[in-house]
């Protein structure tokens, strides 16, 4: 990932243009250009796939059986786990 600041005031005049143009408005002196690049990240291999779903796997019946030793329903868990999406989701308290 690459990123440059510009002060707008430091820019040459053929410079500010072209942020002019790529930002469709008009900068002032005060104001600073922030570049970011960032390169799309590379799929995962078939390797890497497998490890994750296999983890996920593993989560997943530790996850069961915690419920089971808590004593907690399978509608008990789908409903928590609704509620704590709707609290990431849209800032809802329970």
């Amino acid at each position: 990932m690459e990123s440059i600041i510009r002060n707008v005031k430091d820019l040459a005049a053929d410079e500010r243009r072209v942020y002019e143009t790529v930002l469709r408005r008009e900068l002032e002196d005060s104001q600073q250009v922030f570049v970011m690049v960032v390169s799309e990240p590379a799929d995962p291999t078939s390797g890497q796939r497998a490890r994750a779903w296999q983890a996920l796997q593993e989560l997943s019946k530790k996850a069961e059986q915690h419920m089971q030793q808590a004593g907690v329903s399978g509608a008990q868990w789908e409903a928590a786990v609704d509620d704590a999406c709707e609290q990431v989701r849209y800032g809802k308290p329970s």
